[in-house]
């Protein structure tokens, strides 16, 4: 009898009695393609073989096999035909589209014939690469065999995997040529060449491909009932394997899909297709990834491994995908079942917090975006570096999800996290998650912490309706499900924002393992934090009893069988088992019936075990224990009474605090009538406080620990607010920290925190005074030191001097090129050295003796403040020009004032090195030298060393000694600069050193604009001004105009003159001037009589015609005539008095007269 080849369906672990008929159903389609006689009743059977066939057979049996993928996706197939390709072949370059679809009853089915023993047969996108040229220095090799698409956007195989490469479109650092490691490969964009180091041996040695951004290997477009099985489909640059176009039924069974920079299978606009028992790695940005509109899909039984973890790798870095985006229509309807996904993400990454990424880098292990009535189901997923189940609503809604069944373990392995990383996230966004339940899954050894703090093995966040989001969550159960051994923030967060509106929330029947943290809730406005102790109980400490939630569940270690080989099935006799409530599911990860026993059990699995009548087991308190604290008692089955000192047997509640002292009996009694006695003691001691002592003052953040009771915080006699054990306590004040256990035992402790330094007045750090200073300060003790320096005596030490610098002769920036050195003997540096001169310096001392000082002040928590100040006798002063143009070079003079035997002087210039650029020092009197002058790298900092040589040179009193040329830049802005001494010291000939009083200097920075012509043009206007005089002849100006017209050129020629004597104005602000002076000019000169003057009629001569206009307008004025009117005979108004009247005829009939 001929074995069967669907494995997916002979798998033990996939035990879906609900499917099974269906599955046998499709297992009766595929028979023992090792046996090529075996024909498909419905059609044909034709054979593929890349070595041995040809396209020109019919293709009917192996000896008449076909070749290539072109003949196979360009045949004429009809419904029921099979295509088996051989194995242990490979098909490269083309890709695999089938062209004619099957039928429900008859698809056309593709798989592999020959050996089982041999490879599956594969299909590649890949160009296969060979002839590589090397090796380098490095042992890089390269290629540059085929034109690459788009400049680099390729893939590189070794043997069937993408190596690390410099990818174009990948953002994050990559391999560069000429530094490969092992396994890596670089683009080369000039000579358009791979360059590859092989991850061993030669290239020769393996299987080299290349993919470009055009290829991959296979595609379903608009065909439907086609299947797929048992073929090696790999090598994509954004998929391996496509299923678009409306496609429908297309089945994938039993296959590899791998090799990809995007995804490793693409569903989109395409309904009701299947990934079945599969392997799917080798990708960055999905596994499996359907969007966009895709509906009712199944992905079950398959392993999706190895996404996002090449350190290249800059995708969203996602198992599986199902969602849609803003500008698409969501998918509905998918099944996610059965399948095993492992290996997303990878530890630290970049791609946030300021480097740029391609993807999200979500590294989540099954991701639902915006996609209703998905089911993600029975599904296992480890070794995820963030998130395993993440359920979003960023576009739209998620309605009725159904994350059931699922075990997580390993999730959080990344350590560099910087926002989301929990076992199962829910956030509701702009959409809505109304109707979705997150029923019997499992979650264990995981780590979920963020720099937010907020990230848990259960998370659910519901943003406010603010910036378009729903802020509306409706009918959310999360129950049955099994928390333990995770390191977390919290197990379990709800944060709801205080906008945002939530009803029939149902969380119950979960296990919490104490282990793995404690619950956060924020809700209305008001967040509550509760410790891993405080779960499950009666009163409102407790998270279960104060947000009423979880009143059925268990806090308890849930008793795996085996956590460390991860095996997670309950052991005996786990709390867990028969503590869930029945919420309709009916297998479990095994494929096992729920419930097997009494109830359904809480978790991924159901146990084969159900619990027997036994006695009710007590926790929390132990039989002949004494207890110094507050107990708290729980009991797994029937009702408890309790006795104090012998009394009276109460009821009791499982969880009820037990607050007083005395001798207590605790009886619990199964329905049976099994109890269990437990006898203890609480025996107070004093309420213990750490961390902060009564009457003590910190200068630093206390936090206050109290392992019992509650504590309430006042801070400089305010109101007491609640208080946290172990919180910090940072900002400064007087405070009283109250802590009570019961209603009559409390303790209290004031303490202050003082952060401030005292503060010091009458002197400020740095400074020198020429007089005498007197320092004060507010509080605490001080400490007045004087600083001398040891000038080192005698000692020597060696030292490099420059002894010659050549420069080079072919650089023309005069770079240089060597510098020849010698080695000298030079005296030991001088040491400064502090002496005590007041161990207890007073307030409001006066220090007048000239020196360097430094003042120390303490106060009682050991704040300190210090200055340094100095004490000049003698001062350094600074001349130079007080204006100076851009381009130009300036003279800095400096000076002392009031010294005495000074033989060297030591002084430091601060300065813009954007205005002035340093160019050399000299000094200014015999004697007197520049022994170093050190402008550091140009960056506004000139150290002058100055020695005066000989007795005979030695300077007193006030003289100049120096002088420093700048040059100002030619592209430094008007305005002013500063040169300022930041530090002087001189010394005298016996080498006493003393601090000098600094100085500094303002220079105004003016532009060089070209003010030539408006200088001419001032001149101008002036002569124009003073050979102005009134008259009626021509060439003098109308009797009467000068009185105004006069000043008003007056003021713009000051005007103008202002502008050119100002070494800051730009050269628009000239431009400005002289346009402004030459409209001045033109307005003054209109007033001018000319020899046209009087020709009215403009005939040329003044005549008896230009009388008679004057006429015959006689005794019109501005006044009594409209505006139209007097705009056409203003001219006539010669002397521009407003009025034509006598002074007009009489100037006109002078004229004629006059010829």
């Amino acid at each position: 009898m001929a074995t069967p080849i669907f494995r997916w369906l002979r798998s033990q672990t996939l035990k879906l009695a609900v499917s099974a008929v269906v599955l046998l159903s499709a297992a009766s389609l595929w028979e023992n393609l090792e046996n090529p006689s075996v024909v498909s009743a419905a059609g044909n059977v034709y054979y593929v073989d890349a070595t041995a066939g040809l396209d020109k057979r019919d293709g009917k049996s192996p000896e008449t096999a076909w070749q290539s993928i072109g003949k196979v996706s360009g045949a004429a197939l009809q419904p029921g035909d099979k295509v088996l390709f051989k194995r242990g072949e490979i098909w490269r370059g083309g890709l695999f589209a089938p062209g004619a679809s099957g039928t429900a009853d008859n698809p056309i089915v593709f798989g592999s014939y020959g050996p089982t023993n041999l490879p599956l047969p594969r299909i590649s996108g890949g160009r296969l690469a060979t002839d590589w040229q090397g090796p380098g220095a490095n042992g890089e090799y390269y290629w540059r065999a085929v034109s690459f698409g788009q400049n680099g956007q390729i893939v590189v195989l070794e043997d069937g995997r993408r190596l690390t490469g410099n990818n174009t479109e990948a953002k994050l650092p990559a391999p560069q040529k000429g530094s490969l490691a092992s396994g890596e490969w670089a683009w080369d964009s000039v000579t358009t060449s791979v360059y590859y180091k092989p991850t061993s041996g030669l290239p020769s040695g393996h299987e080299l491909e290349i993919v470009t951004n055009d290829r991959f290997a296979f595609s379903s477009n608009q065909k439907s009932y086609v299947e797929l099985e048992d073929l090696d489909l790999y090598g994509g640059y954004s998929y391996s394997a496509l299923i678009y176009g409306d496609s429908h039924h297309v089945t994938i069974r039993n296959s590899r899909m791998h090799g990809s920079d995007r995804h490793g299978v693409r569903i989109t606009v395409a309904d009701d297709n299947k990934l079945i028992g599969n392997e799917i790695y080798d990708a960055n940005f999905y596994g499996v990834y359907i969007e966009n509109g895709a509906d009712r899909n199944l992905v079950s039984g398959n392993t999706v491994q190895d996404i996002g973890v090449l350190r290249t790798d800059d995708g969203d870095s996602v198992g599986i995908y199902v969602g849609g985006a803003s500008t698409v229509t969501r998918p509905l309807s998918n099944v996610v079942t059965h399948n095993t996904v492992r290996k997303v993400g990878k530890d630290t990454y970049s791609g946030k917090n300021g480097n740029v990424s391609r993807g999200s880098l979500s590294s989540i292990g099954i991701q639902i975006e915006s996609a209703s009535n998905t089911q993600i189901t029975n599904n296992r997923i480890y070794d995820i570096a963030r998130t395993g189940i993440s359920a979003l609503t960023s576009y739209a809604d998620s309605l009725n999800l159904a994350i059931n069944g699922n075990l997580l373990y390993q999730i959080g392995s990344a350590t560099v996290i910087d926002q989301y990383s929990s076992g199962i996230m829910l956030m509701n966004l702009k959409g809505k998650l109304n109707g979705t339940s997150v029923l019997n899954n499992t979650i264990a050894d995981s780590d979920f912490h963020s720099n937010s703090g907020r990230e848990a093995a259960l998370k659910l966040r519901v943003v406010g309706p603010s910036g378009g989001n729903s802020g509306q969550l409706n009918g959310l159960s999360v129950r049955n499900n099994l928390i333990s051994g995770n390191s977390a923030n919290y197990t379990l967060v709800v944060d709801v924002d205080n906008e945002a509106q939530v009803s029939n929330l149902i969380l119950d029947n979960n296990l919490y393992d104490p282990a793995s943290g404690g619950v956060f809730w924020n809700q209305g406005g008001v967040s509550a934090s509760f410790a891993a102790d405080k779960i499950i109980g009666l009163t409102q400490a407790y998270y279960s009893a104060a947000k009423q939630k979880d009143q059925h569940s268990v806090a308890a270690s849930p008793l795996f069988v085996d956590a460390a080989a991860t095996n997670y099935r309950l052991g005996q006799p786990s709390p867990a088992v028969d503590a869930g409530a029945d919420v309709g599911l009916t297998v479990d990860m095994d494929g096992n019936a729920i419930p097997r026993g009494m109830r359904p059990d809480i978790g991924a699995y159901e146990s084969d075990w159900s619990r027997e009548p036994a006695a009710p087991a007590i926790y929390g308190v132990s039989n002949g224990a004494v207890y110094s604290t507050v107990v708290t008692a729980t009991y797994s089955a029937g009702s408890a009474t309790l006795s104090k000192n012998g009394g009276t047997m109460l009821p009791y509640l499982s969880g009820s605090e037990i607050r007083e002292e005395g001798t207590y009996l605790l009886r619990a009694e199964a329905a049976s009538g099994l109890a269990t006695e437990v006898t203890f003691s609480i025996v107070f001691g004093p309420i213990v406080v750490k961390g902060v002592a009564e009457g003590h003052a910190y200068n630093y953040t206390v936090k206050p620990v109290f392992p019992e009771g509650t504590g309430t915080l006042s801070k400089n006699g305010g109101p007491s607010e609640p208080f946290v054990s172990g919180a910090s306590v940072t900002q400064e004040g007087a405070y009283v920290l109250k802590v009570s256990v019961s209603d009559n035992r409390s303790r209290s402790v004031a303490f202050t925190i003082d952060r401030t330094p005292p503060v010091i007045e009458g002197v400020v750090s740095g400074a020198v005074y020429d007089q005498p200073v007197m320092p004060q300060f507010n509080e605490g003790t001080a400490i007045l030191y004087r600083i001398e320096s040891d000038n080192g005596g005698d000692r020597m030490r060696s030292r490099y001097m420059p002894q010659s610098v050549y420069y080079s002769e072919d650089d023309p920036s005069g770079l240089v090129e060597r510098i020849s050195i010698s080695k000298v003997m030079v005296p030991l540096s001088a040491i400064d050295r502090e002496i005590v001169v007041q161990a207890s310096f007073l307030s409001g001392t006066v220090v007048s003796e000239p020196g360097r000082y430094k003042l120390t002040v303490t106060d009682a928590v050991y704040n300190q403040s210090v200055v340094r100040f100095a004490i000049a006798a003698s001062a350094v002063t600074l001349q130079s020009d007080a204006v100076v143009a851009a381009g130009e070079n300036i003279e800095l003079t400096i000076g002392v004032h009031g010294v005495s035997e000074l033989a060297g002087l030591d002084v430091k210039l601060d300065y813009d090195p954007n205005v002035l650029v340093y160019v050399d020092a000299a000094g200014l009197r015999n004697g007197v030298v520049v022994a170093m002058a050190d402008k550091g790298n140009d960056d506004g900092h000139l150290h002058l060393l100055l020695a005066v040589l000989g007795d005979a040179g030695m300077l007193e009193g006030d003289t100049a000694i120096v002088k420093v040329t700048f040059h100002v830049s030619e592209q430094a802005p008007a305005g002013s600069t500063n040169v300022s001494v930041s530090a002087a010291t001189g010394a005298d000939m016996q080498g006493r050193e003393y601090v000098l009083a600094l100085a500094s200097r303002t220079i105004s920075v003016g532009n060089t604009v070209d003010k030539d012509a408006l200088n001419e043009l001032i001149a101008t206007a002036a002569s124009v001004l003073a050979s102005a005089t009134e008259g009626t002849e021509v060439g003098r100006y109308w009797p009467g105009s000068l009185n105004q017209q006069h000043a008003l050129l007056a003021a713009a020629i000051a005007d103008a003159e202002a502008v050119s004597g100002s070494l800051t104005a730009t050269a628009g602000q000239v431009q400005a001037a002289t346009t402004a002076l030459n409209e001045a000019i033109a307005a003054f000169t209109s007033w001018k009589i000319t020899a046209t003057v009087g020709d009215l009629n403009g005939d040329g001569r003044i005549s008896i015609g230009d009388l008679a206009l004057i006429a015959h307008h006689y005794a019109k004025t501005s006044a009594n005539t409209s505006s139209t009117e007097w705009s056409l005979i203003r001219d006539y108004d010669l002397n521009r008095d407003g009025k034509i009247d006598l002074f007009e005829l009489a100037f006109v009939a002078g004229r004629i007269i006059r010829g």
